[in-house]
């Protein structure tokens, strides 16, 4: 006589998505903070429009700014009509690098 064992993880891996979902926003938000402290702050614009974006369902966050000038923050940039540049000042490369030891930490706790 066989014995035949069917499993269906449709709950499993729904419950699956949702603690990754959570540990998720919660990366999300340590990336975020530390990008804020990282930002250089002249008027405060480009410190406050630094937002996270996390999708659960797709797994899946963004950290950014939509101000037009944090590129050139981030990576620097020649002076127009000038052989002068402006250094590099990575605010949101920083917030990751500063981020990982805590985001092992979310990820591999339970």
């Amino acid at each position: 006589m066989a014995i035949k064992v069917i499993w269906q993880p449709e709950g499993f891996l729904n419950e699956l998505k949702a603690t990754l979902g959570e540990k998720l926003e919660e990366t999300a938000e340590v990336v975020e903070i530390h990008a804020s402290n990282d930002c250089p702050v002249d008027t405060g614009r480009l410190q406050e429009s630094i937002d996270k974006r996390v999708d659960k369902e797709e797994l899946t966050c963004t950290i950014g700014t939509d101000v037009e000038y944090a590129p050139y923050i981030e990576f620097g940039h020649k002076i127009k009509n000038s052989t002068k540049t402006v250094p590099p000042n990575p605010f949101l490369r920083s917030a990751i690098d500063k981020s990982v030891e805590l985001i092992r930490i979310i990820f591999s706790s339970k």
